[in-house]
């Protein structure tokens, strides 16, 4: 299981990490759709020469992108990866009020591009299920590519819960539904004093385990500790849907003072 997860995050930071970044290379505006049909809901217009995140290119007539945190489609022919000269020309040609329009009109287009994301979503809901721990999780895009995520999680060898907090940066994986991501956090539990009690072999009130006595009745004892994570995520075209693998890493500075790698699947409804 750890040896498929470390193949898989190497093989994440061997592939191209950076979503693909194109330019509206008509003169007029860009009307990014609903749907890959000229008949479709226009959504936004995108301006001359703003940036759009190329999120899939399976279409080779219209190409799916994220701008000013709506994802569409818009049509391939238009899109390019340097400024429109006939653009730049125009500009230097515009009057004083003109040119300050434009400029304003610019530095909207780099805020937007900025705040997109290239995540075809915004919240997600679901479960991970981890060789330690397994529990509920959310995710949550607030500021471009960066994310938070709360976990909260029973283990497998302790009773108890656990509730983790996590930062995270998503950026995707070379189009078409992938995605790499990190992140660092922190948690705290709440455990029973003690392992499960496989073999039930409870002798005045205590069992050997390990190495150690252990009660059979404990009473809770507190954890707290840092996390971080590495992973990879696939979101459906079709669905609100992802599945996704990661390892997670953590420590307890108080309580246990012990440190696991935790492998997880996860799959959330996202919208």
């Amino acid at each position: 299981m750890r040896k498929l997860l470390l193949t898989l995050i190497l093989l994440a930071f061997s592939t191209v990490m950076f979503a693909q970044t194109l330019r509206n290379g008509s003169d007029k505006g860009l009307n990014l759709r609903s749907e890959p049909s000229t008949n479709a809901s226009v959504l936004t217009s995108i301006p001359p020469n703003a940036k759009v995140t190329v999120v899939d290119t399976s279409n080779s007539e219209w190409t799916k992108v994220k701008y000013d945190g709506k994802t569409g489609y818009v049509a391939s022919k238009y899109l390019s990866e340097e400024n429109n000269p006939n653009r730049s020309n125009n500009n230097s040609n515009n009057n004083n009020n003109s040119s300050a329009k434009n400029n304003n009109s610019s530095s909207s287009s780099k805020s937007s591009s900025s705040n997109s994301n290239g995540v075809d979503y915004n919240t997600g809901i679901g479960v991970r299920l981890g060789n330690w721990e397994s529990g509920l999780t959310v995710k949550h895009f607030f500021k471009g590519n960066a994310a938070i995520e709360g976990i909260i999680s029973s283990g497998w060898l302790h009773r108890g819960t656990r509730i983790t907090g996590l930062y995270e940066v998503q950026k995707p994986l070379g189009g078409n539904g992938f995605y790499w991501f990190w992140g660092v956090g922190a948690h705290v539990g709440f455990y029973n004093e003690r392992y499960w009690n496989y073999n039930n072999d409870c002798k005045d009130g205590r069992y050997w385990h390990k190495g150690q006595w252990y009660p059979c009745d404990g009473g809770t004892r507190t954890t707290l500790g840092i996390d971080g994570i590495i992973g990879l995520e696939y979101k459906f075209p079709q669905a609100p849907f992802t599945l996704g693998i990661d390892f997670k890493p953590s420590i307890d500075l108080l309580g246990w003072g012990r440190h696991y790698g935790d492998g997880a699947f996860t799959t959330r409804y996202v919208f």
